[in-house]
């Protein structure tokens, strides 16, 4: 590879982390963006401990843990009753035995604290400048287009999303919706009476669930609530009526903070199935432009982290980019795979209702919270790869 920039297309979890990673090894790369400002979608995010080693791969261990909640466990509620059915223990134990925290953190903080470190690094950053398209120049470079302008690079890596534009240059994936909603608000903490209290917690009930916990030291809740939907009822902003009309029936708190007059942003739930290429050529594609999952295991943008550090470490470990891509893909592609599945198995299983809702939450309590966390262990016990130049 040349001394030109390598290209990487979106200032999201993936992009600023991959860049990162890269410029602090010597490699030169632009990220260009078509928005304005960093874009970090959504409200909250959990971080367990594999996506917490990259961040300290990083060596931003310190940055993060200013700005994110490390909560004690996690709770599941039964939706109607309210009734906690089982806690998972995170804290000091969850630390002491998987080396890293679990944090829940805004994502506008975890993009500030990627972004600085990437300006630390000294990657360039274009912001209004959406990728329109590439080709191949005679010379074996590509030519990238962007609302800027353009220009040449030895490597184009698409970090943009699940409704990537770089992914339609290796693959003819296309997002499929989940068949589900998430609409995402942030409350104030005090604006609900007992919500004060919340840790992190998640309430169950037949074709919905909510999720609650605190960002930003504790003066807001980020509360997900998620419906079963059809594409047809998919708007950009959520109705506070008819989002509470889904949790009405649901106990007295998760009832209360699906009311009153909240800034409700919907996002409807799009998958790309992991079996699809990640890479053609001189151009590959990491995070949700690869393989978008639910977040039912909230493992959305540890899955991206992790992308991240992999193909960091297979860019500066070979010369040719065929071979960094192979690489890359034949690393992650399982592992990806396996938790892409499980996520879209635990959703189901929020959803249940009737014998099977009884009986899922029978079983729940019957296993405990040490066990159901033995069950995930093997996604928490990750850890990113030692990265050379």
């Amino acid at each position: 590879m040349n001394d030109e920039p390598i290209v990487v297309v979106g200032a999201g979890i993936a992009g600023l982390a991959l860049s990162a990673f890269l410029s602090r090894h010597g490699r030169h790369v632009i990220i260009f963006e078509r928005r304005s400002e960093i874009g970090i979608d959504g409200a909250g995010i959990q971080l367990t401990a594999n996506a917490v080693s990259v961040i300290d791969a990083l060596g931003l261990t310190a940055e993060l843990r200013e700005k994110a909640h490390t909560p004690e466990g996690l709770t599941v509620h039964s939706g109607f009753s309210g009734r906690a059915i089982v806690t998972l223990p995170f804290g000091a134990a969850y630390e002491a035995r998987f080396g890293y925290p679990y944090h829940v953190i805004h994502r506008a903080d975890l993009g500030s604290v990627l972004l600085e470190a990437c300006r630390r690094e000294g990657v360039e950053i274009q912001f209004e400048a959406g990728f329109k398209g590439a080709h191949e120049r005679p010379d074996g470079r590509l030519q990238i287009d962007t609302e800027t302008g353009e220009r040449t690079t030895p490597l184009l890596i698409g970090a943009d999303g699940v409704r990537s534009k770089v992914r339609n240059l290796v693959s003819e994936a296309q997002p499929t919706f989940s068949g589900r909603t998430a609409y995402r608000a942030l409350i104030p903490g005090d604006a609900i009476r007992d919500a004060a209290e919340l840790d992190l917690s998640v309430w169950l009930g037949p074709h919905a669930h909510l999720v609650a916990y605190p960002v930003d030291q504790g003066r807001f809740l980020n509360v997900v609530a998620v419906v079963q939907s059809d594409p047809q009822s998919i708007t950009g902003n959520g109705s506070g009526q008819s989002i509470h009309s889904a949790f009405r029936r649901f106990a007295k708190l998760p009832s209360a903070l699906t009311a009153g007059d909240h800034d409700w942003t919907s996002w409807p739930l799009f998958t790309i199935d992991p079996k699809f290429p990640w890479h053609k050529g001189r151009i590959a594609i990491l995070g949700d432009a690869a393989h978008a999952m639910v977040p039912f295991l909230a493992q959305g943008g540890g899955a991206a982290l992790e992308d991240a550090a992999v193909l960091a470490a297979a860019l500066l470990k070979h010369d040719q980019p065929a071979a960094a891509f192979a690489e890359f893909e034949t690393t992650r592609r399982k592992r990806v795979s396996k938790i892409w599945y499980e996520a879209q198995k635990t959703g189901a299983r929020y959803h249940w209702s009737g014998p099977m809702a009884t009986a899922r939450d029978i079983g729940l309590r019957a296993m405990g919270g040490d066990r159901l966390l033995n069950r995930y262990s093997w996604i928490y016990e990750w850890r990113a790869p030692e990265i050379s130049a």
